[in-house]
């Protein structure tokens, strides 16, 4: 079998926890490459089973480490399919559909609910056809297809006539020896399948996902009709309670010989006990977090101070904003302005009676001493770097749209120009967006590796915790530091901007505000707690590169 994943995978492990975190690590940022609107990557148990995540069963490996190619390859596939899943607006379309479709009796109603989770799938792969990510899901599918199979010949249950109709589509593969219920339904969606086709070439998403929900409101009554007309399953006393998908649902069998399985040796059994890896997993998920909430707690003085958990994570989402030539050259003028300074700036000292360097011809008498007659010329330690930190706000407010377009997407534009402009010259970019999700402050790492990455604007505004956090993390070594904080609102949860300012002031950190399109409300609130200097007011987003490089001015090439 042909596989692909040798591109996302580079280090691989014999270690079960090693190696499905090195899987987690290639997996998110194979999630990165399919968009920015893609749900996390975990591992299934790491976190709360919700619609939020993307969840991978970590039995696909078959306990046997490293993961094998082919197996990587469905999980790619899977991840493809839900990230793809995401961008398409899939759980709008298949709840509108469910939501508007005609009352059916509950035995049809699982018909059809599984005829449109097939549906979409297949129309993922459509979609995904143009694109490299054609390659994996006939892996993943492949491999699910298998876990359920169903006698063709017998009528078919809820799940087996979608399997029938995605192995056709998808994989290519004819089912044989069918029993007579699947061929009217199938006749109905092979249709389907070239409409769906059709649909995935529509220029918008808007178009794609009103045409889907439409033609699956269509199919939903043409299927329903034809179930409809099929024998129903009458269960009888004398039945052998052997589970069939298409009866109606019973109970299953406890399992009452307990010692089936004392066969297996003890390394399997250890080595397949779910909660134990589980727990191993988020432990190593967690040291890639960064928990700062106790940290805080102890820093701020006020005990009654309202403080949040606070979560620093990198983000895995690849930006896709491109540089703007115009701000990288004004930037890099600046930068090069600072290297100038300290060029001119920088002084020379002699170090005398040294064991090496130059010779000097006045200690020549102390050779039979201790032979240090040399003499060195030593550059006095420079305060020219800078690390800059910019705490941007993600909050739900910064998606929405401003003089026609989002502001997240043009602040986005103005951190790709900076981190671009400032490579090469010796100073520290950090770039952070922060917001609420589910009552936790989380700051995210835009920049690091080189690379830009980005996140989707949501939640609430926890400002005050947020520049906190941030201050916790300026590397000391840098004598020179600075904090831009930029925003169009005012905090509404978290640490109060007073505690936080107090904090910074205690630490000798600048602080610096840019507020963006506030209302006079919002301007009074921050007028409160930051002073003239540190503040500035745009009317819009579109200002905040001018802002950001006034400060860059006033602050980096003041002599």
């Amino acid at each position: 079998m042909t596989t692909y994943s040798d591109f996302w995978r580079k280090n691989r492990s014999g270690n079960e926890t090693a190696e499905l975190m090195l899987c987690l690590r290639a997996l998110r940022k194979v999630a990165g490459y399919i968009g920015r609107n893609v749900k996390p990557v975990f591992w299934k148990g790491m976190v709360e089973t919700d619609n939020r995540f993307i969840l991978l069963d970590p039995g696909m490996a078959k306990e046997k480490y490293p993961v094998s190619f082919d197996t990587f390859d469905a999980l790619i596939g899977q991840v493809v399919l839900e990230g793809q899943s995401s961008l398409e607006w899939r759980e709008w379309v298949a709840g509108k559909v469910l939501e508007e479709a005609p009352a059916v009796s509950d035995s049809v109603y699982h018909y059809l609910k599984n005829v449109i989770e097939a549906a979409e799938d297949i129309y993922i792969s459509m979609r995904a056809k143009s694109s490299v990510w054609s390659f994996y899901l006939p892996q993943y599918w492949r491999l699910e297809l298998k876990k359920n199979p169903r006698d063709p010949s017998l009528p078919p249950g809820p799940s087996s006539i979608a399997d029938v109709w995605r192995a056709e589509a998808i994989l290519g593969e004819r089912a044989k020896n069918l029993h007579t219920y699947y061929l009217r339904p199938l006749e109905i969606l092979n249709g389907l399948t070239d409409e769906l086709s059709h649909i995935a070439l529509f220029p918008t998403l808007d178009e794609r996902r009103s045409k889907r929900k439409n033609i699956y409101m269509d199919i939903w009554g043409r299927v329903a009709g034809e179930i409809s007309e099929w024998e129903e399953f009458q269960s009888s006393p004398d039945a052998v309670k052997i589970r069939d998908e298409a009866a109606p649902q019973g109970e299953a069998d406890g399992n009452e010989d307990g010692d089936e399985n004392n066969d297996v040796d003890e390394f399997n059994r250890a080595s397949a006990d779910p909660e134990n890896l589980l727990n191993r997993l988020k432990a190593a998920y967690e040291d890639g977090e960064n928990d700062l909430t106790d940290t805080i707690a102890v820093a701020v003085e006020d005990p009654e101070a309202k403080a949040m958990e606070t979560i620093v994570r990198k983000s895995h989402s690849i930006s896709e904003i491109q540089a703007e030539d115009i701000l990288v050259n004004r930037l890099r003028k600046i930068f090069l302005q600072q290297q100038s300074l300290f060029m001119r700036s920088r002084k020379r000292y002699i170090k005398k009676a040294q064991y090496e360097g130059k010779v000097d011809a006045r200690r020549l008498y102390r050779v039979p001493l201790d032979g240090r007659v040399f003499k060195k010329k030593e550059l006095i330690v420079s305060d020219f770097p800078w690390h800059v930190c910019i705490v941007a706000d993600a909050s739900s407010s910064m998606g929405g749209k401003s003089c026609g377009k989002r502001p997240w997407e043009t602040a986005e534009k103005i951190f790709v120009s900076l981190a671009k402009a400032a490579a090469g010259f010796g100073n520290l970019i950090d770039i952070y967006a922060y917001s609420e999700d589910g009552g936790i402050c989380m700051l995210t790492q835009l920049y690091y590796g080189e690379k830009m990455y980005s996140v989707i604007p949501k939640g609430r505004t926890p400002s005050g915790q947020a520049i906190i956090a941030a201050a916790m993390m300026l590397n000391k070594k840098y004598k020179n530091s600075m904090i831009i904080h930029i925003t169009d609102g005012a905090a509404n949860c978290g640490l109060s901007l007073g505690d936080t300012l107090r904090y910074c002031r205690a630490q000798d950190i600048d602080v610096f505000t840019i507020g963006c399109g506030c209302s006079l409300q919002t301007q009074q609130f921050l007028k409160g707690y930051f002073s003239a200097d540190q503040l500035n007011f745009i009317d819009n987003i579109t200002g905040l590169s001018e802002i950001i490089e006034k400060l860059f001015r006033q602050r980096m090439l003041k002599t």
